[in-house]
């Protein structure tokens, strides 16, 4: 018998709007791995768990099962990493990041690497500069092909789009930021 109640460690990289007051996310938990849940009435003024609940934001989700998606009761965010980007350079590597990462991994399959690898890199962006950006992104992308098993771990690709067009093979699509990225001037 499962717990109809339950809470997870999690960072929030997706979201779509649906009906007149609720979301779904996208969440990658430390426990569960990814998880799409609907959070009810947070697109409303007046709810309290909205500003937990942001794209980019870090806490502790609680959940309620429900018949299709499950549900969010309660959100405490711990650090909300898209308030803390002020460039654009670095609003489009966090949207890369996410993009990354929900395309690469499958739903309830939890990777409790792939959760600290993206709450370093997410931490790290805030920080970074354009410089440094294609190196560091280079590297998020080889660390996340190695830990999911789509190479060996000391692997390295030589640039930036090498590595991109290594996750676009895996995924079997283009990736969408890679426009943003450019736009920004980061490649």
């Amino acid at each position: 018998m499962t717990l109809s109640v339950y809470s997870a460690f999690a960072i929030v990289i997706g979201r779509r709007n649906v009906g007149e007051g609720d979301k779904i996310l996208t969440l990658y938990t430390k426990q569960f791995g990814k998880k799409r849940v609907i959070a009810k009435g947070v697109r409303k003024i007046s709810s309290r768990r909205a500003p937990h609940l942001e794209l980019f934001s870090e806490g502790k989700i609680t959940l309620h099962r429900g018949k299709s998606l499950d549900i969010v009761t309660d959100a405490e965010s711990v650090c909300l990493y898209g308030n803390m980007s002020t460039t654009l350079e670095q609003v489009a590597m966090l949207y890369f990041v996410a993009e990354v990462i929900d395309k690469m991994t499958p739903e309830n399959d939890p990777h409790e690497e792939v959760y600290y690898l993206l709450s370093h890199t997410l931490r790290a962006i805030t920080e970074m500069k354009k410089e440094t950006a294609q190196v560091f992104l280079t590297d998020f992308c080889d660390r996340l092909l190695g830990i999911l098993g789509f190479r060996e771990m000391q692997f390295r690709s030589r640039d930036f789009r090498f590595a991109v067009a290594s996750i676009e093979s895996v995924v079997e699509r283009n990736l969408r930021t890679v426009k943003l990225l450019e736009r920004s001037g980061i490649i």
